[in-house]
């Protein structure tokens, strides 16, 4: 009895840690706030996901902003679109093609064990500095995964 009790307590400390969001400093909070304001601005329908990053749609496809909780000076951002492995998109796949599509200035191709990603990264210190090239980081992007399907 004493070890089903352990384990329950165990099992609920561990799926509570799942789900917590990320401990932001005021300053990385107030840029995730005005950054989902701007995507809102602009026709998009963004939410909080369950670890505290900007998740919202854009013709069917889901894309992140991610602010790291362990950069403060300047913050670290991402603008990230995440894909699972398929016939078309294997892992190997993705591998080769990782250094043509880096070549991109501002997107990276990063595969990983069960997905890969497209990300654009920054280091910035407002809003601003992502929201100005908002548009272009998700134009760069989709010309990746265009050429990502022609390879």
């Amino acid at each position: 009895m004493k070890n089903k009790v352990i384990l329950l307590i165990v099992a609920l400390a561990m799926s509570m840690a799942t789900f917590a969001q990320k401990e932001y400093t005021y300053q990385q909070k107030q840029l995730r706030d005005r950054i989902f304001s701007y995507i809102k601005g602009e026709g998009y329908r963004p939410e909080i996901d369950d670890d505290g990053d900007i998740m919202f749609k854009k013709e069917g496809d889901t894309y992140f902003v991610i602010v790291s909780a362990d950069n403060s000076a300047p913050m670290y951002l991402s603008l990230t679109k995440i894909f699972t492995y398929s016939g078309s998109f294997t892992k190997n796949k993705i591998k080769q093609c990782m250094q043509e599509i880096n070549l991109y200035k501002m997107c990276k191709l990063v595969p990983l064990d069960e997905s890969f990603e497209i990300r654009v990264e920054m280091f910035l210190n407002d809003a601003g500095s992502f929201t100005s090239i908002f548009e272009k980081a998700l134009s760069v992007m989709n010309q990746a995964e265009e050429e990502l399907k022609d390879m």
